[in-house]
């Protein structure tokens, strides 16, 4: 079930209009995503923070943001000794925490008792392209395409998440193999990653739960 403040919140982004750039993708795409965080931080009633501040918290509390479980399934909430000047039982939104460059583009957090709950906001295109950074299959990640809203935990199957790991690690093995045959050459890694419908037919199938795990997740801050 979901309740009137997602529901507002879901239309607010099914009518986000922005401006005709023409080939000016990069412009469009960051238009799309300063009204995508302007939704967010309006409908959750958020304050901005600093994102060295929201580093500082995690590493503070031994979170180690750059661990390789951290990067492949962002936690929905993490154990909090020292609040590092956050306040509890507030919402606070942080844009780009890791980076211009890197997931996501906004992280909401809010503590409550001994727990920071996150939830991670990417923004993309209508028909997405992934890059290096295929969608996360948790709950608490949600994509805004275009103006809709996807959650992560149903865009790819296990199954699948099985096959880009395992690309990746031969991937990886195969770039360190030829770069040890020369230090002539650099052969750097690009391991871009697509889906090749969308929505994925693993979305299509579990689509009947997309707005409750998006319900689940954006409530936690309401």
């Amino acid at each position: 079930m979901t309740n009137e403040k997602t529901r507002d919140l879901l239309r607010s982004i099914e009518n986000i209009v922005t401006s005709d750039h023409s080939s000016e993708t990069q412009v469009t795409a960051k238009e799309h995503e300063k009204k995508v965080g302007s939704i967010i931080k309006a409908h959750l009633d958020c304050e901005d923070v600093d994102k060295e501040k929201f580093r500082n918290l995690l590493s503070k509390n031994g979170i180690k943001q750059s661990s390789k479980e951290f990067k492949s399934s962002p936690p929905g909430e993490v154990s909090i000794e020292d609040s590092c000047g956050f306040s509890h039982e507030k919402n606070y939104i942080v844009h780009q925490p890791f980076g211009s460059q890197a997931y996501p583009d906004f992280v909401v957090v809010r503590i409550s008792g001994s727990v920071a709950k996150l939830c991670f906001i990417e923004c993309k295109q209508e028909k997405p392209t992934w890059n290096n950074t295929p969608p996360k299959k948790c709950k608490d990640c949600i994509y805004v395409c275009g103006n809709k809203v996807y959650n992560g935990y149903i865009i790819l199957s296990e199954y699948e998440l099985k096959l880009i790991n395992d690309y990746k690690e031969l991937y990886e093995e195969h770039v360190k193999f030829f770069n040890n045959l020369s230090s002539e050459i650099n052969f750097v890694m690009y391991k871009k990653i697509e889906t090749a419908q969308w929505p994925t037919k693993h979305f299509i199938e579990n689509e009947s739960h997309n707005i409750g795990y998006i319900h689940e997740t954006l409530s936690r801050f309401y």
